[in-house]
């Protein structure tokens, strides 16, 4: 008996700690917004970093013309 008791209070406890389907699901949504939020603010770096890198070319090659 002791034994079922301990193995119905540990499911009891699964069920407790265990988050709902719907819980899952909006995890799931929160974390995909977040990436997507990351993934854009990566690419806005690297246009960046690219548009002062080309300028600073430009900057360059213009320089030798004048």
């Amino acid at each position: 008996m002791p034994a079922a008791f301990a193995e119905l209070q540990g499911d009891f406890l699964y069920m407790l700690t265990t988050p709902s389907r719907e819980e899952m699901e909006q995890m799931i949504e929160n974390f995909g917004k977040k990436l997507n939020l990351y993934m854009l603010k990566a690419l806005q770096l690297i246009l960046k970093c690219f548009c002062h890198i080309l300028f600073f070319v430009n900057f360059l090659i213009f320089k030798n013309y004048f």
